[in-house]
């Protein structure tokens, strides 16, 4: 008997059901599928959130500190591979050291990649359009 076997985002309960035999089903799509089809690598988001963290003793504000907790958690999650493909680098696990890094700067890279986009693409560098 499968209940609720396929959710809005993909997700088989079916695996919190025991089968007749008293075993349980397997899943076929997990909560960290459903995460990397939406582009979150939840190690990097991690790394981001822990970083993020240590600013938020200069934020005023609860406020302020959730913000930068949220934006540096998602800066991580979504510009620390472009930061590692944009320098080239190709050693195991340092993109948790990057996503911590970014994590910990935030918006303030994203800033600085925002710049050199456009600076790139005002150059000229892009193809133009007929």
């Amino acid at each position: 008997m499968q209940i609720g076997s396929n959710l809005k985002f993909g997700l088989n309960l079916s695996a919190c059901i025991p089968s007749s035999a008293g075993t349980k089903l397997t899943p076929k799509n997990t909560m960290k599928d459903f995460l990397n089809s939406i582009g979150i690598n939840i190690g990097l988001t991690i790394a981001g959130f822990l970083g993020s963290l240590i600013l938020l003793p200069k934020q005023r504000n609860w406020k302020m500190q959730l913000i930068s907790v949220f934006s540096g958690s998602l800066c991580a999650t979504y510009l620390a591979p472009v930061v590692i493909g944009f320098l080239g680098i190709n050693a195991p696990n340092i993109e948790y050291g990057i996503a911590f890094l970014v994590g910990f700067s935030g918006v303030k890279i994203a800033e600085v990649l925002e710049k050199k986009l456009l600076k790139t693409l005002n150059n000229g560098s892009h193809p133009q359009r007929n």
